[in-house]
């Protein structure tokens, strides 16, 4: 797992964050995915459940294992590890989003991955549907002073509705 050597720690949740940063940056480069892993619009940002198993597994096959320090808790590769043939340039484009991201706190990364519209633009629970963007504009990002979690978002909208259903409307006919 080249990530956990360009990052200083490399949870369940920057793994994720990294990985979505790599697509993003992927399509922009090649206009085509780097996975076909599904990701889904929640609270903390995008999720592959499908990633997320295959980091379980990865751990429940001994390939890499759980460390901590008592303020983060990360992966290292274990003996057992295997070598994973990845095509240069995904590799590249990996290894770019790692150093440029992978030194922040996970907070950090989730703050840049809620700019991009193909995660804001979303609906809370959906899955975020490449093929609305282009080349041009997969990289598109919104002020920072807009971004809203989804959850915000979610309230947001639970709010709004519930004001319209109190508001009477008056009979014309």
């Amino acid at each position: 797992m080249a990530m956990s050597y360009l990052t200083k720690s490399l949870g369940k949740t920057k793994a994720q964050k990294l990985l979505m940063l790599a697509e993003i940056e992927y399509f922009a480069q090649f206009g085509t995915r780097l996975t076909e892993l599904s990701y889904v619009s929640y609270d903390h940002g995008p999720f592959s459940v499908d990633l997320a198993a295959v980091y379980d597994d990865l751990i429940e096959d001994e390939r890499i294992e759980c460390v901590t320090n008592g303020k983060w808790e990360g992966v290292k590769p274990t003996s057992n590890s295997t070598t994973i043939n990845i095509a240069k340039e995904r590799l590249g484009v990996f290894q770019s989003v790692c150093k440029q991201f992978g030194n922040m706190d996970t907070a950090e990364i989730m703050r840049e991955v809620y700019r991009f519209t193909v995660y804001a633009s979303t609906p809370f629970g959906q899955e975020i549907d490449f093929s609305i963007f282009t080349k041009e504009t997969i990289k598109d990002q919104i002020p920072l002073e807009m971004i809203t979690s989804s959850k915000e978002k979610q309230e947001e909208e639970s709010r709004i509705k519930e004001m319209i259903s109190k508001v009477s409307v008056p009979e014309f006919f």
